[in-house]
């Protein structure tokens, strides 16, 4: 019982340590230091820190009373009813009645002494195993977890060729949100694509689907005419190269960010990194780091670690795809931290060092996606539109409307204001 208390408890003080530690962490990331200063979201955070020591307090006199219940009974049991209570037995026999001499006393009670401490060992032992057990429920849930797609997954080898990738009558939820619906679409080896859409069209969840990350709901996505699950999931992952919005640098150096563990022969390593830095954008910012590509990325655990800005990180997150040979490259809005000149220059590397692959890149910088061969336009969970750009423009549909939206905010507005 005491152990069912002690499950419960911390079971209900989770949320609330959880809260703790994650506040104990942002108060010393720099990373948080600007939104602390200059706003006053500290006030905030303490009072949601105070709210959860409450909810500690809380959950301890939820507990408290029905815990010292059992403690004292358990104390009773192993000191005063044993323990005492032989004593006071022993000495009454040896007093009182004289039925037991001294010495007899002497060994009982050192006996006693002995047993109570074995007893207490025990019990402690079996119900510290027994609150043990119930948590080893909970990592035995996560041990026994089974992969829906298993990094593992085997299959016949896909090649290194691209001829097709179709999605075909598509459809995908998060849990109960359905985030595409019946969305159909084709990519062809050696062609140029855009996705494009306002935010939560699902763009990012469709590459993410490409890549396996996920399997469809409904509908399947072809490789060559192959679904996708026949494949070798590695072999078939290898064929593309991504470079995602939400990029994460590791704390290592600049060249292992680029590489990411890619086999590349030790010989060819650096020249191809460099290659990589320079049609990105960032070598000018690496070769002036201390260690030049050497440099560790984030001080986590080296104080003469670089800190990149959000757009020197993207750059490198584009050279990771720069880097890996493979037929079919993603680029996840590769300049959404990049002022114009850039991004233009960003555009015109990709364009001009992707021409042999399949290319697919999604951007809302719709001035961005004119030279693509195909435009995708995603709207309401499904694709709503579909040409080149010039065909999109003349139907004056959704995509006409964002591009002269976005176009008129680079346009001299009559009248002398801008």
């Amino acid at each position: 019982m005491i152990s069912h208390i002690d499950y419960d408890r911390n079971k209900d003080m989770n949320p609330h340590n959880r809260r703790i530690a994650y506040i104990n962490r942002v108060m010393y990331l720099p990373e948080y230091a600007k939104e602390m200063r200059l706003t006053d979201v500290f006030s905030l955070m303490r009072r949601q820190y105070k709210e959860a020591i409450t909810g500690l307090s809380d959950v301890t006199k939820k507990y408290t009373k029905k815990a010292m219940v059992l403690h004292w009974l358990y104390v009773m049991f192993t000191f005063t009813f044993i323990f005492e209570g032989l004593l006071i037995y022993g000495a009454f026999r040896t007093l009182v009645l004289k039925s037991m001499s001294l010495a007899e006393l002497s060994v009982i009670t050192s006996m006693m002494v002995s047993t109570t401490w074995i007893l207490i060992g025990f019990t402690e032992s079996l119900t510290s195993l027994f609150k043990n057990g119930l948590f080893i429920e909970y990592l035995r849930t996560f041990l026994e977890y089974k992969e829906k797609i298993p990094e593992d997954y085997e299959g016949i080898d896909p090649g290194t060729e691209i001829k097709s990738l179709e999605f075909r009558n598509v459809s995908f939820s998060y849990k109960d949100k359905e985030v595409l619906s019946h969305l159909n679409m084709e990519f062809r080896g050696g062609k140029t694509y855009a996705l494009v859409g306002h935010n939560g069209a699902g763009k990012t969840t469709l590459i993410k689907l490409l890549l396996r990350l996920y399997d469809p709901t409904e509908g399947e996505i072809l490789l060559n005419g192959r679904n996708i699950k026949e494949y070798d999931l590695k072999k078939y992952r290898a064929l593309f190269a991504t470079a995602f919005q939400d990029n994460r640098m590791f704390s290592m150096s600049v060249k292992e960010n680029v590489v990411m563990g890619k086999n590349i022969p030790e010989a060819e390593k650096e020249d191809r990194v460099n290659e990589a830095l320079k049609l990105s954008g960032a070598y000018d910012k690496v070769m002036s780091l201390k260690n030049g590509m050497e440099t560790t990325l984030t001080n986590e655990f080296d104080d003469e670690g670089a800190v990149l800005s959000g757009g020197e990180a993207q750059k490198i997150v584009v050279a990771r795809a720069f880097v890996k040979q493979c037929p079919f490259k993603v680029f996840d809005e590769p300049s959404s931290a990049l002022d114009p000149i850039a991004e233009a220059t960003l555009f015109d590397n990709i364009y001009e060092t992707c021409k042999d692959n399949t290319l697919v890149f999604i951007s809302h910088r719709l001035s961005s996606v004119q030279n693509a061969d195909w435009v995708y336009l995603l709207s309401d969970k499904t694709v709503k539109e579909e040409g080149t750009h010039r065909m999109l423009m003349d139907k004056h549909g959704i995509y006409a409307d964002m591009y002269t939206k976005q176009a008129k905010n680079y346009l001299a507005i009559s009248g002398g204001a801008c």
